[in-house]
């Protein structure tokens, strides 16, 4: 893992409990995602579920613009 250069290195300092995680100050550089279940894998990729959520959005826009240009 690389470190940033801006950062001195009394400021990085590894863990003693484990050696694999890297901290700046208070703060952990190990940050991670967690995994997206199937269900969302697929809502991401099933096309009819898109165009809803498209069209869905920019209804929610239009009235929302519709609103502010009438006042």
């Amino acid at each position: 893992m690389e470190t940033d250069t801006r950062v001195s290195a009394q400021q990085v300092e590894v863990c003693s409990d484990r050696k694999d995680v890297l901290t700046v100050g208070e703060i952990n550089t190990n940050v991670y995602a967690t995994q997206p279940t199937r269900f969302t894998l697929f809502m991401r990729t099933f096309i009819p579920w898109q165009l809803w959520r498209f069209a869905s959005i920019n209804l929610r826009m239009m009235l929302l613009i519709g609103r502010e240009k009438r006042k």
